[in-house]
């Protein structure tokens, strides 16, 4: 199946409710009030679009530098107390699949880290570009990401 498309998405508003129904090779996605951009919703797919991966806080640190200070601030605050080294600490994410050419096994959020008996969870936006700059909404156009709006919770 590589090099093939994946399938067409029906993006329905509804009220309260999230369901995923295939009906032949479509897929139709009812979610409350809120707006999936197509790119959003190819990850969203339970295809190698959206499979499962794991980064290093480092490597989350160093995307998100920049971003949030009182991000930065807090996970440093929780790594000196764990006495943890960020280097060592391993995050689950989503990982883009086949599907994006350029893009393949880059990781993006949801980021999920554990430090300690604390989990980080770290979402925002992912928006997608093509070469020159423009947004992408194909998988085989986009060639550069970029995170945006971070939100984080402790848990």
């Amino acid at each position: 199946m590589q090099g093939t498309a994946p399938p067409a998405i029906d993006i329905i508003t509804a009220k309260s409710r999230v369901i995923l129904k295939n009906r032949g090779n479509r897929m139709t996605l009812v979610k409350s009030v809120v707006r999936v951009s197509l790119a959003s919703a190819l990850l969203l797919m339970p295809t190698a679009a959206n499979t499962g991966g794991s980064i290093s806080l480092e490597e989350v640190v160093t995307r998100l530098t920049g971003q949030s200070k009182q991000l930065m601030q807090e996970l440093h605050l929780e790594l000196t107390d764990n006495g943890k080294p960020v280097a060592d600490v391993q995050c689950g994410s989503r990982r883009l699949g086949r599907y994006w050419t350029h893009l393949g096994e880059l990781r993006i959020p949801i980021f999920d880290c554990k430090i300690g008996t604390k989990h980080l969870i770290i979402d925002g936006d992912v928006t997608f570009y093509n070469p020159q700059g423009k947004g992408a909404a194909e998988p085989d156009s986009a060639k550069y990401i970029s995170l945006s709006n971070q939100k984080w919770s402790w848990k």
